[in-house]
Parts: C-alpha cells; structure tokens; sequence
C-alpha cells in the first residue's frame, strides 16, 4: 500500500511539474506568435510594380475577383504569350469566362482545373510547367495579402524556375489598417495560420494541409 501510495503522490508530483511548465510557457508562445504576426505582416507587399520584363507564361491563382482581370491586362500589355489560370474547378466551363476574357486572348488561356488550394495551385503549376520545357521565365498573379503563402509554397515547388510575383490590391482588404479593419484582420490572421503551417509542410514535410 505504502509503494502504491509513494508511486500516486510521484506521478501526482510530476504531473504538477508538467503543469507549471506549459503555464509559464503559454505567455512566451503567445509572445512568439505575436512577434511573427507582425514580421508577417511587412513581408505583405504594399504596392505592385508593373513588371519591365517579357516571360513565357503567366500564372494566376484563382480566389478573388481582381487576380484574373489583372492578369489579363498584362497580357495586353505584352508581359507573357500565355496564361494559365490555376484552380477555376472540375465544373468550369469556358463560356463561364467569355464576358471577362477578350476574344483576342482567349487561345492564350489555359485553365488548370485540379487545384482546390494554394498548395493545390503550386503543384498543379508545376505538373503544367513540366509539359512545357520551354517555359522557364514565370509570372505568377494573386492578391497581396496571399503572396507570402504563395512565394513560399512556389518557390519550394518550382524551383529551378525564374519566378516573379505580381500583386492585386483586394477592394475588400486595407493593408495600411488590417489591425482595425475587420475584414483585413480576419485575412492577415488567417493567411498568418495558414503561412505557419506551410513553413512546417516545406521545411519539415508536414503534409495536413
């Protein structure tokens, strides 16, 4: 009975040990999250720049209503003689896009209909990418907000490609006052989530996403 009660009160007492540690260790987590949500917050790009350079294709990942039509107007303006349109779904339809899309471009559009998320778009990009060995000078368009996600996942997917980023202001979304603009916030603390576990998929393998 003695060593039953010596070997309760251990356990008890280790267990109590484990508590205090994960107590103290729970501000210092906090801590670290917020120091990397600001880092994250500066890695958003705060203005696009209209790319002086040619390539041989254009990507754009599909999840907001300015990303296509942003593209679109850096095929007119010559940037790429190809775009491909990463996630439009396995219900798309090409006379879904025949008001947004100019008759002039549209045999310079190729959808990508596999992909259901950025990790989805990277590996789909690179399947595509991998039928055209021509192609080694890449743009690749989505929102600002998006874009750390994005750069990390494609250059781990797409290496060996020269990639250049092209960024889409959101109507909905205020860089300048994410903190205090609900919507912004929302988006910064999400793709924030999002950005850590994609750090843990590339640099460690994990593969939940």
């Amino acid at each position: 009975m003695m060593e039953q009660s010596s070997s309760a009160h251990e356990h008890h007492g280790f267990g109590c040990v484990v508590r205090r540690i994960i107590i103290r260790l729970i501000p210092l987590i906090i801590l670290m999250w917020l120091v990397g949500l600001a880092t994250f917050a500066t890695m958003i790009p705060r203005s696009p720049a209209i790319p002086a350079q040619r390539y041989d294709a254009m990507i754009v990942l599909t999840g907001g209503a300015k990303r296509i039509p942003a593209a679109l107007e850096l095929m007119r303006q010559h940037k790429a003689d190809t775009l491909f349109i990463s996630g439009v779904g396995n219900d798309f339809r090409v006379e879904d896009v025949d008001d947004v899309i100019p008759p002039e471009l549209r045999k310079r559009v190729i959808y990508g209909m596999e992909a259901q998320s950025t990790l989805g778009n990277a590996r789909e990009t690179r399947d595509w990418l991998r039928s055209h060995p021509d192609y080694r000078r890449i743009l690749i368009v989505t929102a600002n907000y998006h874009m750390p996600r994005t750069q990390l996942l494609f250059h781990h997917y797409l290496a060996g490609y020269e990639c250049d980023y092209f960024t889409v202001d959101p109507a909905l979304f205020s860089l300048k006052d994410w903190p205090t603009h609900p919507n912004s916030l929302y988006l910064v603390l999400s793709e924030y989530n999002k950005w850590l576990v994609t750090l843990l998929h590339v640099y460690a393998g994990y593969d939940g996403l």
